[in-house]
């Protein structure tokens, strides 16, 4: 819940794993959950998970050796942003992961009058309500070269959410209209990878009042690119190659 701009936001089952890119799992169901926070920090530890076998009703569980596998996510105040991060996983094997955190956090009702921004081709605008039915996946890697990893959601009659990542590489924003009945919105994808793709991923998220919109997330993000030394002016980049 956002006291200042008036948002909620809110995610059910908020990592998820796809394993060897064939086994799907909810990791709050198949492990053991450690819960630490401090003022200003929400720490979570997932380990102890439960390998099944074939499918998740079997009650045969995937018998050694499976790989002793650990997730740590953080969650942390930064200014006025809410920034999450995951670490790179304890105990990775050969097999491929691709971890989706906090799906629907930031999501709307495809009937509401809204807009969204992603920053594919020269920058897309989506304007709700809509009825068509899409999912446009962006970032760095696995063929798509994205680097800005940065998204935004604005209801007309509610408050807006955006988010940015600081290492784009492996990094993949999903954002789908329709895909699911009256619904859209950003489901983030981490990819994970033993021996050249296990990093640290994350997010950071900024909300914005119900009368701001996408003029003014781009006004933050360039903001923030300026303060990190990333930004430059069309004329900086003419001067630099001629």
């Amino acid at each position: 819940t956002d006291r200042r701009n008036g948002g909620v936001w809110k995610t059910v089952d908020p990592f998820r794993m796809s394993y060897g890119n064939y086994y799907a799992y909810n990791l709050l169901e198949r492990c053991r959950v450690s819960i630490e926070s401090t003022d200003n920090k929400l720490s979570i530890c997932l380990d102890n998970m439960k390998f099944y076998g074939r499918f998740p009703a079997n009650p045969y569980n995937k018998p050694e050796p499976a790989p002793d596998l650990t997730y740590r996510f953080e969650f942390r105040f930064q200014d006025d942003e809410v920034v999450f991060t995951m670490l790179p996983i304890d105990g990775l094997d050969e097999e491929e992961q691709r971890v989706t955190v906090l799906p629907d956090l930031m999501a709307m009702d495809s009937s509401e009058k809204g807009t969204a921004l992603l920053p594919c081709g020269y920058g897309s605008l989506y304007r709700f309500p809509r009825t068509d039915s899409f999912s446009v996946q962006y970032g760095y890697g696995r063929g798509y070269y994205t680097t800005m990893v940065v998204g935004g959601l604005f209801r007309e009659n509610g408050a807006g959410i955006a988010f940015y990542s600081d290492y784009p590489w492996d990094v993949f924003p999903v954002f789908t209209v329709n895909q699911r009945k009256n619904r859209a919105g950003f489901d983030f994808v981490f990819d994970y990878e033993k021996d050249i793709g296990n990093e640290t991923h994350d997010l950071h998220f900024k909300s914005f009042k119900a009368s701001e919109n996408y003029n003014e997330m781009a006004k933050w993000y360039r903001g923030v690119m300026k303060r990190r030394g990333k930004f430059k002016t069309y004329k900086q980049k003419m001067a630099e190659s001629p």
